[in-house]
């Protein structure tokens, strides 16, 4: 690998490093959501979205360019190598183990499967997401390194070839082969989805993971250095027209679908800002990037870029998971974190990586101009709901805080109470409205302490923004529910006892068992479920017209669409509905069965499901339980068999009973209101407006859930005692004027229709995606099928039944 050039040093690209590492802090610390002010973080999170994504291909359009200039005359490639693992392995090691220490502390141990790969830095030649985002999880872009590092000694031999006047042909075309990875990734057979962004991880491994995709952007880098060493310019401007053209590359990746957004519209830009920054030094000019504090923060980029994202997401788990801040918070908290980060990035270069430099490489390797800086890991968010927001997933969230005291303090922080407090649930309200109470108490103040049937009392939030922030604080917990003397829903047992619940799980567990059930209610996994949605209803309007006049159609359609697809979802025989419908209506119970009816339906649910899991083993099929038995069975340590039994039943349960409610009530509403459904046949294309809005006026649930504050905290200015009871209630804060203009009328071609009705926080519906398409789906194909739709009775002659999580009718006579 014979290289005669003396070239000069390129500081100002040493100070763009840190640079570019900032670009990766940021993105990283948007995933951790630590504004409390929703706005904030969601303008926030938009404005660094493809921060990380940018910051990794700078590092590899860097990797090649910097190897290419500092290339040692007489060198070989064995020596090359040698220098590169002394760069990179020991504070990989360091980081390794750590990582390893803090995923057994917080209850997520690394399996060998996961940890050995990582070790020998290959994990991303395996097209699984446990294992290339395993541990540390930026240290996946170090496989790629590894390969750049073996492929060099080639690939700068070969470009040495090129004739100088063809470089820029050979860097246009290498430029061009990047967004091909996209393209290409479109001939994958469908696969599993990716929780963030949209494609499967197939594609999103073959686009950007794999070693030999991103080896591009590493080609391209020895390409423009080669470039700059023959004395051409890469771009007529310099810096400035470089820095132009990489924000509007940043902007439009912004816009692009997500798989052309990673790379494709910022690599240009990027190598040729790398290019001008590289030439200005070379011609003595330098920049402010090359001043001595900011080329020691580039120096130091090395260890800062290993442990930054460990010190974010295990940072915060200390203080609170999911745990938000006010803007001056949590802009300090961050502050915080960077200093931190430096300080230990500083210790780490100072006491490991340039002492190992020294003894593994040489003196002059401690020093070279060829320092190189592993690359970020970004990682892509579900939205939050996410979802972005969502997003990015915890891989290893921690225990929930130590259970409140069983008595509430003599003293209470909250609002002014009552001599008599308000009974809660309220009784419905005409025409299936939310109670009058929400409204009037809301007005006085946001928590307002009510009364509940147990005969204990708890705070109740109706303001959008305080619901909010109850539902994402981590310190309202449903897991301290079940410790002894706390706050209680209802006399005797209920779904709340449950610990394999869902619902009642928090920390590590709960993200755990999610993060199993995940994959299968993605945006696009429910895309794919539209057409033989679609084919239910088709069929069951069929039975509709052929029956007779007045039709029901909450039995009939509302109560039958949700439980069948269900089924085939999870892989449970669809006939069995009337029997799933029963027990989930004893299960979800508030008032509505006694606690001995709701003991039946559990150890009856739970039988049936351990059958269907027995039968499933003997036949497997392709279907969400076969796959979770698959789990089980592979490793008990990522599922226990009661754990696997109870996944069974919340699928079954929470899978349709919510969807029942939120069908047939919006179905109610727009019937209720002939011109909205008139708007509707009318204009298909408001579909999904609709869903949004009938969503919001019309949620499946009055029923707030309740939790338990584990420590103190304050809400809108209420302070909350360890030991309290607290409501968020779903559909008050759907009616808040603060967020939404004349909130008591329906309006599907509104644009303000904010809601919560899926949840919000670690306890989101991860089946949202799924009961959205759903809605879209019953909404729009009775629209096309029964234009003319009506109700056969006056709207107060429903009856709604009460006592139920989720409000339905009796009957929903129609006709057309």
């Amino acid at each position: 690998m014979p290289l005669s050039e003396n070239r000069p040093r390129l500081p100002s690209l040493t100070g763009l490093r840190f640079v570019a590492v900032l670009c990766v802090f940021a993105f990283h610390a948007s995933l951790e959501s630590p504004f409390a002010d929703r706005g904030l973080d969601a303008a926030y999170t938009g404005l660094v979205a493809n921060a990380g994504w940018l910051g990794v291909s700078f590092f590899f359009v860097l990797s090649g360019f910097v190897l290419t200039w500092s290339a040692r005359p007489g060198d070989t490639a064995v020596r090359f190598w040698h220098r590169r693992a002394a760069k990179v392995y020991p504070l990989h090691l360091l980081t390794w183990a750590a990582a390893l220490a803090l995923l057994a502390r917080a209850g997520t141990p690394a399996t060998a499967r996961q940890a050995v790969p990582n070790l020998l830095l290959v994990h991303t030649w395996a097209p699984d997401r446990a294992v290339f985002s395993s541990l540390n999880d930026v240290s996946w872009s170090l496989s790629c390194e590894v390969f750049f590092y073996l492929s060099f000694p080639l690939l700068i031999g070969a470009v040495r070839r090129i004739r100088p006047e063809r470089l820029r042909l050979w860097t246009a075309g290498t430029a061009l082969a990047v967004p091909a990875l996209p393209l290409l990734s479109e001939l994958l057979p469908a696969g599993e989805a990716l929780p963030f962004g949209s494609g499967s991880v197939a594609q999103f491994w073959l686009v950007y993971v794999l070693p030999v995709g991103r080896a591009l952007e590493f080609g391209l880098g020895i390409l423009l250095a080669r470039t700059v060493l023959t004395g051409r310019a890469a771009l007529p401007g310099g810096v400035p027209a470089a820095l132009v053209l990489l924000s509007a590359g940043y902007a439009l990746s912004l816009r692009l679908p997500f798989l052309y957004g990673l790379t494709s519209a910022t690599v240009v830009p990027i190598g040729l800002l790398v290019a001008a920054v590289a030439r200005r030094d070379s011609e003595g000019r330098g920049s402010f990037l090359a001043r001595p504090a900011l080329v020691r923060l580039g120096e130091w980029s090395f260890a800062f870029y290993l442990v930054h994202r460990l010190l974010l997401q295990h940072g915060h788990r200390l203080l609170g998971e999911g745990r938000t801040w006010s803007a001056p918070a949590a802009a300090g908290l961050l502050a915080a974190a960077l200093a931190l980060a430096l300080l230990i990035s500083w210790a780490l270069h100072t006491l490991v990586e340039r002492p190992a430099m020294r003894l593994l490489a040489g003196s002059r390797a401690a020093g070279a101009a060829d320092r190189h800086h592993p690359r970020p890991r970004p990682r892509g968010r579900p939205g939050r709901p996410r979802h972005r927001r969502g997003s990015h997933p915890m891989t290893d969230p921690t225990k929930t805080p130590p259970p409140a005291p069983a008595e509430p303090p003599a003293q209470t922080p909250a609002p002014a109470q009552t001599p008599v407090l308000p009974q809660y649930p309220f009784p419905v309200g005409p025409f299936a409205e939310p109670p009058e109470e929400y409204a009037a108490l809301r007005a006085q103040c946001p928590i307002s302490r009510v009364q509940l049937p147990s005969g204990d009392s708890a705070l109740m939030v109706t303001g959008y923004d305080e619901v909010v922030a109850a539902m994402a604080d981590r310190r309202l917990s449903r897991a301290a529910l079940r410790e002894p003397g706390a706050v209680r829903t209802v006399k005797g047992e209920d779904f709340s006892d449950n610990p394999y619940n869902l619902l009642n799980q928090e920390g590590a567990q709960h993200a755990r068992l999610r993060r199993l059930i995940a994959p299968a209610f993605t945006p696009r996994k429910a895309e794919k479920w539209r057409a033989r949605v679609e084919e239910i209803a088709h069929e069951l309007i069929d039975r509709l017209e052929a029956g007779p006049r007045p039709a029901d159609l909450h039995h009939d359609f509302a109560a039958v669409l949700p439980v069948w697809v269900i089924c085939e979802m999870v892989g449970a025989p669809v006939g069995d509905r009337e029997r799933l419908h029963r027990w989930t209506e004893a299960l979800v119970s508030i008032t509505a069965h006694s606690p001995g009816e709701r003991l039946t339906a559990r150890e009856e649910s739970a039988a049936y499901v351990a059958g269907l899991i027995a039968e499933r083993r003997k036949n497997p099929g392709d279907d969400l339980l076969s796959t979770l038995i698959a789990a089980r069975d592979e490793d008990n340590d990522r599922l226990g068999e009661r754990e696997l039994v109870w996944l069974g039943i919340n699928l079954l349960v929470a899978g349709h009973d919510t969807t029942v409610g939120a069908v047939v009530r919006s179905l109610y509403q727009l019937l209720r209101h002939p011109g909205q459904w008139r708007l509707l046949t009318e204009d298909p294309g408001l579909v999904t407006a609709a869903t949004e809005e009938l969503l919001r006026y019309a949620p499946p649930s009055e029923i707030g859930f309740l939790r338990i504050a584990t420590e103190e905290l304050e809400i809108a200015g209420t302070r909350i005692a360890p030991g309290e009871g607290v409501i968020p209630v779903m559909h008050a804060a759907g009616r808040d004027t603060r967020h939404v203009a004349r909130p008591e009328e329906l309006d599907i071609t509104r644009s303000d229709a904010v809601h919560v009705a899926f949840g919000h926080g670690t306890h989101y519906c991860p089946g949202a995606g799924v009961a959205r398409m759903e809605l879209q789906v019953a909404f729009g194909v009775l629209a096309r099928r029964l234009p003319t739709l009506r109700l056969a009775v006056p709207p107060e002659e429903v009856r709604w039944l009460g006592g139920l999580l989720t409000l339905r009718p009796e009957r929903l006579p129609v006709t057309w």
